[in-house]
């Protein structure tokens, strides 16, 4: 299934605001929307619309609260992606290692369990459900080569500005040249690896695996991965 997607992690809200503002705007989006996508045989839209973070905004695109309505998106959409990743990161959380896409997290509200499980709670059906997967993690610095674990004191992040890395990265070059012990959390169910001061939390193929598991004994739809061109030799996308 292919879909036309529109918007983004970096998108500038206020165009987004702007159009979903009248109901003249939003048939303007629509109308051109199909222009585009049905010539290529596009399945439908794909309105990444991360950070409607108002009322009026939430109530332009049919939601009629802060906490999404499961009722009315139930009847509205065919499915929904979560995105069950960036939980943390050295961007904002450069004190602490994270577990960036953890599955579980018994110090948090935040995970992926607890997404999905707020969204079953609220009415949403699990069937309407997509996962979200990552193929990339992020990069810490410890203060303490030898205190390296989930949790561990850092000074923000390493090796990029930001300390994300893809994960074809993360093997190639820091597990790869050597040097990288690695590990698997079964508390978070998220792997880890760390080489001196350098510590990187991202998804490995037992993340992947219990992810998957997961899903499936939820009952979900399915997944969504972001994104395949960071995968190293479709490692994680032959586990999934």
């Amino acid at each position: 299934m292919t879909l036309l997607s529109i918007a983004g992690g970096i998108v500038d809200d206020s165009a987004l605001s702007s159009m979903a503002s009248n109901a003249s705007t939003r048939k303007t989006f629509i109308d051109s929307s199909i222009t585009i996508g049905g010539p290529y045989n596009f399945h439908g839209l794909d309105l990444d619309w991360e950070f409607s973070s108002t009322t009026t905004d939430m109530s332009n695109l049919v939601f009629r609260s802060l906490s999404y309505p499961a009722e009315a998106m139930e009847n509205n959409l065919d499915w929904i992606t979560v995105m069950a990743f960036d939980i943390g990161a050295p961007t904002w959380k450069p004190n602490l290692t994270e577990a960036p896409a953890a599955l579980y997290n018994p110090f948090s509200e935040v995970s992926g369990d607890s997404e999905i499980s707020s969204w079953i709670r609220a009415g949403f059906p699990a069937r309407k459900i997509v996962f979200g997967l990552p193929y990339y993690g992020y990069a810490w610095k410890l203060k303490d080569a030898n205190n390296h674990g989930f949790l561990a004191p850092a000074n923000g992040a390493d090796i990029t500005a930001d300390g994300a890395l893809g994960y074809t990265h993360i093997r190639n070059r820091i597990i790869g040249q050597g040097g990288a012990i690695t590990a698997f959390n079964y508390t978070f169910a998220s792997d880890y690896c760390y080489n001196g001061t350098t510590w990187v939390g991202y998804d490995d193929v037992k993340s992947i695996l219990a992810k998957i598991l997961y899903a499936k004994g939820k009952g979900l739809l399915g997944y969504f991965t972001w994104r395949v061109g960071l995968d190293d030799n479709w490692t994680l996308s032959k586990t999934v």
